[in-house]
């Protein structure tokens, strides 16, 4: 009832230009992480007149009194809360956005984070409340950018899933409408890109993540392949110069360090092992595993100052810290396959297909992945040549060797690719002895 009144008379008002009866200030966050915007349940949902308003909102929360300093000493204080744009209450906000953070997330300021000002929303205008309480109510926003340490990024994920209020959305998933079960909150937000919603997703997709991976191991032009073999089980170097670490491991340290590989490549995973969670950036959390901290532990201490070390966090949390652009796997688990009946056609292009077979690690099982790719006929029979050993670098084209020209072709199509890349094979074609040879397995059934 008093929603329909209070909405009336916003409605009604002879010049159009009702006043709010109360003033909110607002701190909210943004927090990013892997692309996705941490979103909290609202505390109102069940209580709100208009439940389809949206059950999430960014975390963060209204301003009360005592977030502003001195306020025991403020004698306006009660005027100053319900005056828009009071520069008081405006100096107050990042004191309440530290509380809210703890109050829904957890998370310690100076500990765990640091921020800074992201958009100071105009003024917005609506009828609001919960339960018997509606009012036409003029927010005062302030969104800041949150930048999580590492310790505040392990610990919110940790957070995260044991709290079921606390849920990641994609930018797209926040426009109205899109989400497929939970209904966002950000009305506000959206009206200040005056209700442009490719403006709004531009803007949430274009922040920076608020932590940095950090990987130990980065450089350019680098790689490291982890192998199947246990008394060689990682190459490193530059690209084209990669030789074995000098490291010895069991079956089950290969298996523990391809877990952390395929984990820090974002692989799909067919089974996980009980008490594993899989975290961003490579990070996996193995608590309370009874075994699998201390065989980790070990691993990481043989691979300490080598170019795959592992790196360790309270003892639970562990990761391959190696740029996952710069990891590879095994020839050995790739299949490079096309039909024989289509090379002798005439069609100018041909499927091809790079299959990744299912792999067991410490910690599951990897799915098979696979990617199918159009090449030109000719250039497909060329390849098959080269696995069949049937064309060498010593063949003569126009002063070039043939092989070197496939080899060429391959480096600016297929291998820039990045539904190539993602599947983690080094390479298709490789330099060896003097000649080149195909890399993985050729089927051509």
């Amino acid at each position: 009832m008093l929603h329909a009144i209070e909405t009336r008379r916003v409605e009604h008002h002879a010049q159009q230009a009702a006043q709010p009866i109360r003033t909110i200030y607002v701190a909210w966050s943004v927090i990013k992480l892997d692309g996705k915007i941490l979103l909290h349940q609202r505390e109102d949902t069940r209580k709100r007149y208009d439940v389809l308003a949206g059950d999430y909102g960014l975390v963060g929360g209204r301003l009360n009194q005592r977030d502003v300093a001195g306020a025991w000493q403020t004698s306006d204080l009660l005027a100053a809360l319900q005056a828009a744009n009071s520069p008081l209450m405006k100096a107050a906000l990042p004191t309440t956005l530290q509380r809210e953070l703890h109050e829904e997330t957890g998370l310690e300021y100076g500990r765990h984070y640091q921020f800074k000002p992201w958009r100071c929303l105009r003024s917005y205008r609506q009828v609001q409340g919960a339960a018997p309480n509606h009012a036409l109510t003029d927010y005062h926003f302030e969104v800041f950018q949150i930048e999580l340490t590492l310790e505040g990024c392990l610990f919110l994920q940790r957070q995260v899933r044991q709290d079921e209020r606390l849920v990641w959305f994609s930018p797209k998933d926040m426009l109205p409408g899109k989400s497929a079960g939970d209904l966002p909150y950000l009305h506000a937000l959206l009206a200040d890109f005056d209700n442009d919603s490719v403006a709004f997703e531009k803007a949430l997709a274009a922040l920076p993540d608020s932590f940095g991976a950090g990987y130990l191991v980065d450089k350019l032009k680098y790689g490291v392949t982890v192998l199947l073999d246990a008394e060689k089980p990682v190459l490193a170097g530059m690209l084209g110069k990669e030789k074995p670490l000098d490291v010895v491991l069991t079956a089950r340290q290969t298996a523990l360090l391809l877990g952390l590989a395929a984990h820090g490549r974002g692989f799909e995973w067919a089974s996980v092992t009980d008490n594993v969670a899989f975290l961003p950036y490579g990070w996996v959390d193995v608590h309370p595993h009874p075994a699998l901290p201390a065989e980790l532990m070990a691993l990481a201490g043989l691979l300490q100052n080598t170019d795959a070390c592992v790196e360790v966090y309270q003892d639970s949390l562990f990761r391959l810290s190696v740029n996952p652009t710069m990891v590879f796997f095994d020839e050995s688990l790739f299949t490079f396959s096309v039909q024989q009946a289509d090379l002798p056609g005439k069609q100018t292009k041909i499927p091809a297909t790079l299959t990744r077979k299912r792999f067991m690690t410490a910690f599951g099982e990897v799915a098979e992945a696979k990617e199918v790719f159009g090449l030109k006929r000719e250039f497909t029979k060329q390849l098959w040549q080269i696995a069949q050993g049937a064309l060498d670098a010593v063949l003569d084209f126009d002063s070039v060797p043939k092989a070197l020209k496939i080899e060429d072709a391959y480096e600016k199509t297929l291998h820039k690719e990045t539904r190539f890349l993602a599947l983690g094979l080094r390479k298709l074609l490789r330099h060896t002895g003097g000649s080149i040879r195909f890399c993985c397995h050729f089927d051509n059934a």
